[in-house]
């Protein structure tokens, strides 16, 4: 195996598009978004908590796609743009 860079995705344009998510209302079933957007704006400061972070944005986008039976482009291409 090998490790991807997801410290540095959740830093750039990553970040933005889980903020994003956690506007959804299917999303607040799930998890408390305040407490995961407290957990965005630590990370955003230096905080190590990726490994918690990470499988949340999964999982929303895994939610928005096959539950909610919504594209992913139309959120996904405003952060790609913003990345290059």
């Amino acid at each position: 195996g090998f490790g991807a860079p997801i410290l540095d995705w959740l830093n750039s344009r990553m970040g933005g598009l889980l903020s994003s998510l956690l506007d959804a209302e299917a999303i607040r079933g799930y998890f408390a978004v305040d407490t995961v957007g407290e957990l965005l704006a630590e990370h955003a400061r230096g905080a190590r908590n990726e490994s918690v972070l990470w499988p949340v944005l999964n999982f929303a986008l895994w939610h928005r796609y096959w539950v909610e039976q919504e594209p992913l482009e139309p959120i996904l291409e405003p952060h790609a743009k913003a990345a290059t």
